[in-house]
C-alpha cells in the first residue's frame, strides 16, 4: 500500500514538474507569431485558454477570445524578441490578476506594443479590450470607496 501511495505521489510530482508556468507558456506562443505562415485563429483560442486558466473568477470567453485575437492579429509577422514577449506576456498577466489599477497595467501593455511597432489604432483596440478584462478581474478604476467603512475607522487624535 505504501508503494502504490509513493508511486502516485512521484506520478503526480512528475506531471506537476512538466506543466509550465502560464507566463511562459503565453511568451512561448507569442514569439510563435514572428513566423508569419502560423495561423492566428488557432494561436488566438490557445491564448485565450492560457489567460482564463487557473482562474477562480475568470472573464467571460467571449471577451478574453476579442482580446487575443486582436492582440494575435497585432503581433502577427511581428519580430518579437523573447525579452519583449516575456515583458508582455507579465503585463498581461498582471492585468488580468488585477495586480495594479487597470489604467496602469493597461497603458504598460500600451507602451510594450508600441515598442514593438504595434500600429496606433490596434493599440486602442486591444487596450480596450484588455481594459474590459481587468475591470472583470479587479472593477472599474473610478469605484467610489464605501463611505461606512470610513465611518469605522476610528477618529484621529
Amino acid at each position: 500500500m505504501q508503494r502504490t501511495v509513493l508511486g502516485l505521489l512521484i506520478l503526480a510530482g512528475a506531471v506537476v514538474a512538466q506543466t509550465r508556468p502560464p507566463g511562459v507558456a503565453i511568451s512561448e506562443l507569442l514569439m510563435s507569431l514572428n513566423d508569419p505562415a502560423v495561423a492566428t485563429d488557432p494561436a488566438s483560442r490557445r491564448l485565450a485558454d492560457l489567460l482564463l486558466e487557473g482562474k477562480r473568477n475568470p472573464p467571460s470567453r467571449p471577451v478574453v477570445e476579442s482580446f487575443s485575437r486582436s492582440l494575435v492579429a497585432g503581433l502577427a509577422g511581428k519580430q518579437l524578441t523573447q525579452q519583449a514577449a516575456r515583458n508582455l506576456s507579465t503585463l498581461i498577466e498582471n492585468v488580468v490578476a488585477g495586480v495594479e489599477p487597470n489604467f496602469v497595467g493597461v497603458k504598460k501593455v500600451r507602451d510594450a506594443l508600441d515598442k514593438i511597432g504595434i500600429d496606433e489604432m490596434r493599440q486602442d483596440q486591444i487596450s480596450r479590450r484588455l481594459m474590459a478584462i481587468g475591470e472583470h478581474a479587479r472593477g472599474p478604476d473610478d469605484t467610489p470607496l464605501n463611505p461606512r467603512k470610513l465611518l469605522l475607522l476610528p477618529p484621529r487624535n
